[in-house]
């Protein structure tokens, strides 16, 4: 048995998924003229229900208000629960990619974020396929841990290939050692492509001299990544694979923001499909939720 507690708006999101005797907490929100935020939870509902209590929080959008919204919820957890087993299940880790201070005058959100939320009663904390694991581990107070959901997901599409000649992409360095477990994982090439980001301006640009071998040799390339925001870095690597011959081009992340005209820019830019999880949004893109996983982060508990 186990509590899982979300917010209202989320419970579409958990209905007829889990356990059946499992209880269901929803955190009401409401907000204010002037811009501030509180929430409610039924003091009756979630002090009679069972441990562990699992938070499962998405804080986007709204990424600001969600995250002062969460920790008045666990303020109210800390009253009502006492000291039950708190286990925060955040889908995508906010503030995660800060995880050093880039330039001078920087904060390291990271750490920031995961200090705060923790020093509020948390005792375990779990989110997906985050950004710099081990900075995750190493900035929690509590203990942490990062599941991977990108082997499941290359996996749907490594069984759908047939005869096709497949080829994982890194679309840079700092993913080709997750694409090369990939690919001994699952039998399968892997190339790598640089990109170059200027940490004032943000511009990426790339350098394709690293990626080597015939690319025009492969019916479909996977570009794969832990999340895809404004799909720039995608679409330039797709251009590129399309130009060298590849017929078709899959982009596979755990985290599908697709903000500022991402889907335009990625179809545009030869992108056949675009693959990931719930961690971010509930549409088409969605391949697998992270509400399937729950029983079993509640059962190795």
């Amino acid at each position: 048995m186990a509590t899982v507690i979300v917010k209202a708006s989320d419970l579409q999101r958990v209905d007829g998924r889990l356990p059946g005797d499992w209880t269901v907490c929803s955190v009401e929100v409401k907000d204010f003229p002037n811009g501030e935020t509180i929430v409610y939870i039924d003091p009756d509902q979630v002090s009679t229900a069972d441990p562990p209590y699992i938070l499962l929080w998405w804080a986007y959008p709204s990424v600001q208000d969600n995250v002062f919204r969460l920790l008045e919820v666990l303020d109210v957890l800390d009253v009502y629960c006492g000291d039950g087993d708190v286990v925060l299940v955040l889908p995508y880790l906010p503030y995660s990619r800060q995880d050093k201070r880039f330039r001078e005058g920087e904060p390291l959100t990271l750490r920031l974020f995961l200090e705060t939320v923790c020093s509020r009663g948390v005792d375990r904390i779990i989110s997906f396929d985050v950004h710099n694991p081990v900075a995750f581990m190493r900035y929690s107070p509590v203990y942490a841990v990062s599941i991977s959901l990108l082997p499941s997901l290359v996996e749907n599409i490594v069984r759908s290939m047939g005869d096709d000649k497949l080829v994982l992409v890194a679309p840079d360095r700092g993913r080709a050692p997750l694409v090369d477990s990939l690919s001994s994982l699952f039998g399968v090439d892997y190339l790598v492509v640089e990109k170059m980001r200027d940490r004032v301006t943000g511009e990426v640009s790339f350098n394709f001299e690293t990626v080597g071998g015939e690319i025009s040799s492969y019916d479909v390339a996977v570009i794969v990544d832990d999340e895809i925001s404004t799909g720039g870095t995608v679409a330039g690597v797709s251009s590129f694979l399309k130009t060298r011959g590849v017929k078709r081009v899959y982009a596979v992340a755990t985290h599908l923001f697709l903000v500022g005209g991402a889907e335009e820019r990625l179809s545009s830019s030869g992108v056949d499909l675009v693959m990931g999880s719930d961690t971010v949004r509930y549409d088409e893109h969605v391949a697998i939720s992270i509400v399937d996983l729950l029983p079993d982060i509640a059962g190795s508990m």
